[in-house]
């Protein structure tokens, strides 16, 4: 018995190589679901587009028209006076929910059935009834343009923002943020009219300069126009198709930025907080 620590040592080798070997394969396993779900409801969104011309939450995808009260109100298609879905020309919220029950846009759902156990009621922080992953945390839907909020109605530059020029669905995999192992699905296309997604910094003071981002700029400025509060702001430093770079001018006052092309400006304008500079404060305690 000389040799037991040695003997011990080698079996509790062996032990934890058998553990760490059955997460991994139990991992790989939840991942392999992970995938197959994203790809229906992927699809799903997909067929959603045909038969209505836009696209909708991952949580109305097993949605029904309802003639009688459901347990989960959610669960109708026309809760709230009608559906939020996403125009798949601009990759935002339409300004009014829609009533997809009556033709031409025709609900034909649900597309797909979720498991009681599988939904969250309160949201999990994204959507009252949306599909959870594997490791219980929601998959959630981006446009080219960023996070897709329904509770909200707003696309948001959490997470993954506006990196995708698709639509996607989004597993934060195992550990719950943004990492290595998410897990990632695209359909759709990009926007096929004029869209802004981001303005950075969206608080500055004057004389800085700022990144527009978004889709249909043109590859040059011509005749097209950045506007503060309607106001145009001049000459830009950069002008591409997806990214247009500025100066904020000296006159600048707290307001909202769009983009105008062909004569028509981008919506919703992009909040644009304008900040003291260091010096600015100083000088004033001696005015």
């Amino acid at each position: 018995m000389k040799n037991w620590p040695l003997t011990l040592g080698l079996l509790l080798g062996f032990l934890l190589a058998c553990a760490t070997e059955e997460r991994a394969r139990a991992q790989g396993a939840a991942e392999a679901v992970a995938e197959q779900e994203m790809a229906v409801l992927t699809d799903a969104e997909e067929t959603v587009l045909l038969d209505t011309g836009f696209y909708t939450t991952i949580e109305n995808l097993d949605d029904l028209i309802a003639y009688y009260p459901l347990n989960n109100p959610f669960d109708d298609i026309n809760d709230q006076g009608g559906t939020r879905v996403l125009d798949p020309d601009t990759g935002r919220w339409t300004p009014d929910r829609k009533d997809l029950r009556n033709p031409p846009m025709q609900w034909m759902g649900p597309y797909v059935v979720f498991q009681p156990s599988r939904i969250t009621l309160d949201g999990a922080g994204y959507d009252p009834g949306t599909l959870l992953d594997p490791w219980g945390r929601p998959y959630y839907l981006f446009t080219p343009l960023g996070l897709a909020r329904p509770v909200e109605g707003t696309i948001t530059l959490e997470l993954y923002g506006d990196r995708f020029d698709r639509y996607a669905v989004v597993s934060l995999g195992p550990d719950g943020v943004m990492s290595g192992d998410d897990l990632f699905r695209f359909f759709g296309s990009a926007p096929t009219r004029l869209a802004v997604s981001s303005l950075t910094p969206s608080s500055s003071p004057v004389g800085q300069p700022a990144t527009i981002r978004g889709y249909h700029f043109g590859a040059s400025q011509g005749a097209s126009r950045i506007l503060l509060d309607g106001r145009e702001i001049g000459a830009a430093d950069s002008w591409a198709d997806h990214e247009i770079v500025f100066h904020i001018p000296a006159w600048a006052t707290s307001g909202g930025v769009q983009v105008e092309v062909g004569g028509v400006p981008s919506q919703p304008p992009l909040a644009l907080a304008i900040t003291l500079s260091r010096a600015n404060p100083i000088w004033r305690q001696y005015q």
